[in-house]
């Protein structure tokens, strides 16, 4: 046994070889893929400047375009202003020239422009707060839901009469807690965009009506007119897209007031069962109001009675 020592040595050596083959090859492979790794990284780099380089380019332009559409807008708000000045001015003096008691539908229709103005003057102003600041705050409050479409109603009474369409509202309609000018403009909009889309139906009919369902007031405008197709139903929040091209507009309309609504925390949709067969937008918003009143009846809330005597 003592005559093999050397082949113990041998062995050994053998195995320290073939560990230091192992980790030279190791360390190799790691070496190389370092090597593989930092080019990747350099190519990588390169790139991220490019696209870098590419989107402060895309950023300055943006800016300069949102300067220019700033300056527009400004422009545009104040061309516009003057002449709902004017309207304005002109209507005031027709009490002047005629006697009001001979002509008792005067009076009303004057009413009708002078709160069309007042909608469009604040619409203009919202336009340019939006375009100074990127956005508009809601000024909610607790509103008359029946006071708002009947003020929306007065922007749509000449269209109606025109068109001789039957509008019907249920009475005794939820309140809800929003911005007073954006709410008339989601009324507005839907019963001005029910007339306009009436076809040729023979006796128009437009239905406002409301279901409180807890958490939620949902609303519905219903009109029976010339319907829209499931195709476009899909893309009729979208904006500048139109449907019917018999008809004028910009395609802004329903894609504004989809906007308004879900800054209110709520919801819209249409449906419709196809062409002729008339079309319901329904509007979700949270029930703030009745929640507030519920919770007051849970715990024993009861407002304090002031004694006049």
């Amino acid at each position: 046994m003592e005559n093999l020592w050397w082949f113990r040595v041998l062995m050994i050596a053998l195995l320290i070889c073939a560990i230091y083959l192992v980790l030279f090859l190791r360390v190799r492979n790691i070496k190389k893929y370092q090597l593989t790794l930092e080019k990747e990284i350099g190519e990588r780099t390169q790139e991220l400047q490019l696209q870098k380089k590419e989107l402060e380019k895309v950023a300055d332009e943006l800016t300069t375009k949102n300067q220019e559409i700033q300056r527009f807008t400004f422009a545009v708000s104040h061309d516009l202003k003057s002449p709902l000045s004017g309207i304005k001015g002109i209507a005031s003096l027709i009490p002047m020239e005629f006697v009001m008691k001979d002509f008792p539908e005067l009076e009303q229709y004057l009413e009708m422009i002078n709160i069309s103005c007042d909608t469009m003057n604040n619409l203009i102003a919202d336009i340019t707060k939006i375009a100074k600041i990127g956005k508009i705050e809601n000024k909610n409050e607790v509103l008359d839901t029946n006071e708002i479409v009947s003020l929306s109603t007065t922007l749509v009474k000449g269209k109606l009469k025109v068109s001789k369409v039957k509008l019907i509202v249920e009475e005794n309609l939820p309140n809800i807690y929003g911005d007073r000018n954006r709410i008339i403009q989601v009324f507005g909009n839907l019963l001005d965009n029910a007339i306009k889309y009436m076809g040729d139906q023979k006796q128009p009919v437009v239905y406002i009506k409301a279901e409180e369902t807890g958490e939620k007031i949902q609303f519905s405008v219903s009109d029976n007119g010339s319907g829209i197709d499931e195709k476009s139903l899909k893309k009729l929040f979208s904006p500048f897209e139109r449907f019917h091209a018999d008809v004028n507009g910009t395609g802004l309309g329903l894609y504004m007031i989809k906007q308004i609504v879900e800054s209110h925390d709520g919801t819209i949709s249409a449906k419709s069962e196809g062409k002729g067969k008339g079309t319901t937008f329904s509007v979700i918003l949270p029930n703030v109001v009745g929640q507030q009143i519920k919770n007051m009846i849970d715990n024993d809330i009861v407002p304090e009675k002031t004694d006049d005597n």
